[in-house]
């Protein structure tokens, strides 16, 4: 305050000037914003002199306007000014500034990306100084998966909410499996498909759909893979099957297909390899009908046939979602229902998994996360489940298994289990002071230093941010930031309160003929403060 004249002189206007910069500086510091110097650097050009003076002088008079900034014109030596003045190279500054205000507004860009980096998360680190975090495409890890623990009430959604709106900010694709309805807001605000299989619209599937070459359907390997998995778990269960079943299996499958080509059916369904059960087991021989019990097959599939089941495989060609941006599958519907559950899981990850094969061939990136899915990750469902994980390493791809805490995997299969060991490069973790009782399982699961350990339970949650461990291959542990907006916070909201004032809004502008979430949930804010 001893350079500012009018503030020793103790006048009126510099008293009534002094509270306002305690009131602006008190505005500040309420919502977590940092007070710094800064310059603003333009440039004007016109090859018209007269116009080019005058942009000037209504350039300079504006500036002047504004308490205690000091416009300077440069000319001569514009271009060193405007190199010297780009972020990170103020060493070089030609100009020394003075300035008698205490402090100045540092807008952070919240709701904006790096766009210099296409590979960057833009995030805060644990001083809160905005970095970009080269999360997925990164020297030291050998894959691109993702695990996330994240116990009840540590911001698992909020923290997946931030890493999908990177992803998509940086052309990737998101599949998200989920089991609650955590994603519909921010789903409809990225114009993303929500798949409900609770909507007559997405309740039927079609696992034996593929594709023709010269005519002919073909079964390749994932699709193969895909209905042997559906086909046993319905007949099995949770049992896994022995190795002579697999092998009758995997022919039946494969001669059903030489039949609906032979036949001339004109779309692979269920109800046709239903049939041909029959057809197929009559004509092998004595010894190899000994391998499999047909008869104990075809009663295990009867529901889906003719029983309570039989409309989940009543559609013949299934919707086409392979270009979708953003594709949201909402299983909470059949969540209770095991044998539903798990058929409607093993056909969204062969999706997920056709998905990366065709996007690698444009170089596009894909992101598959499954979200609170683990606990169906058994026998024979865990092996179909392990091997897809496994694949995608050598793919353009990464799959995210997001759970709430290191214990959910004690019941999953050994296959899985390994395939998060082995193949997640990358660990968040979030907030554990709730569940410090499952740090040594942490410990000896992801292979964590007792450093690493002692950063964990130094994590924090403050009023306006949280933080989150991030342990990326060979490179050391780090904790991380993430500092949302209101706006942010609102889209990624999971409170059932918040989610359905929302649809409230979204509601009432669609009765005016407006379908637009951004403005429903800038309404929800309004309303919320008011």
């Amino acid at each position: 305050m001893f350079l500012n004249v009018l503030s020793s002189s103790g006048l009126g206007v510099a008293i009534s000037k002094k509270n306002a910069l305690s009131v602006y500086k008190e505005a500040l510091q309420e919502f977590g914003e940092k007070g710094c110097y800064f310059d603003m650097n333009i440039i004007l050009f016109n090859e018209d002199q007269f116009l080019l003076d005058k942009w000037m002088d209504i350039t300079t008079s504006t500036f002047k306007n504004i308490n205690s900034c000091v416009p300077l014109v440069e000319n001569v030596t514009s271009f060193e000014i405007f190199w010297a003045n780009i972020p990170g190279n103020a060493n070089f500054n030609l100009r020394k500034k003075f300035s008698i205000v205490d402090v100045a507004a540092c807008y952070l860009p919240r709701e904006s990306f790096i766009k210099s980096d296409t590979e960057g998360y833009f995030c805060v680190d644990i001083f809160g100084n905005p970095i970009v975090e080269n999360l997925l495409f990164s020297d030291s890890t050998s894959n691109k998966n993702v695990v996330v623990f994240g116990p009840s009430g540590s911001g698992k959604t909020n923290w997946l909410c931030w890493f999908i709106d990177n992803n998509i900010n940086n052309h990737h694709d998101v599949v998200i499996i989920n089991v609650k309805p955590d994603y519909v807001t921010h789903c409809s605000l990225h114009h993303g498909i929500y798949v409900n299989t609770a909507v007559e619209e997405y309740k039927g599937i079609n696992p034996f759909y593929t594709y023709k070459v010269a005519d002919k359907w073909v079964l390749n390997a994932e699709k193969a893979t895909l209905i042997k998995a559906i086909i046993s778990h319905i007949w099995k269960k949770k049992e896994r099957l022995t190795n002579d079943e697999s092998s009758v299996l995997s022919e039946l499958i494969e001669k059903y297909f030489d039949y609906v080509n032979q036949q001339n059916i004109e779309i692979p369904t269920f109800y046709t390899f239903y049939d041909f059960i029959d057809v197929y087991a009559k004509n092998i021989k004595e010894e190899t009908k000994l391998f499999l019990n047909f008869a104990s097959l075809k009663m295990g599939l009867k529901p889906f046939f003719d029983g309570a089941y039989k409309d989940i495989f009543s559609v013949k060609t299934p919707i086409d979602l392979l270009k979708e941006k953003y594709v949201v599958f909402d299983l909470m519907a059949v969540l209770k229902d095991e044998i539903l559950f798990d058929v409607y899981l093993y056909y969204v990850i062969e999706f997920s998994m056709s998905k990366i094969v065709v996007n690698k061939n444009y170089g596009r990136f894909t992101n598959i996360i499954l979200d609170e899915c683990i606990d169906s990750m058994k026998g024979q469902g865990g092996d179909f489940v392990g091997e897809q994980f496994r694949k995608i390493r050598s793919m353009n791809g990464s799959m995210a298994i997001c759970t709430q805490g290191i214990s959910y995997l004690d019941a999953v299969s050994d296959l899985v289990k390994d395939s998060i060991k082995t193949n997640c490069d990358i660990k968040v973790l979030l907030d554990h002071s709730t569940a410090t009782s499952d740090f040594p399982k942490i410990q000896d699961y992801l292979s964590l230093s007792d450093n690493e350990m002692l950063m964990l339970g130094s994590m924090i949650k403050g009023k306006h941010y949280r933080q989150w461990f991030l342990k990326k291959g060979i490179d050391n542990a780090k904790i991380l930031r993430n500092e949302n907006s209101e706006f942010s916070n609102a889209a990624y909201s999971t409170s059932p309160k918040d989610v359905k004032a929302i649809e409230v809004e979204v509601e009432n502008l669609r009765l005016k003929g407006i379908d637009n979430t951004e403005i429903a949930l800038t309404n929800f804010i309004n309303n919320k403060n008011k």
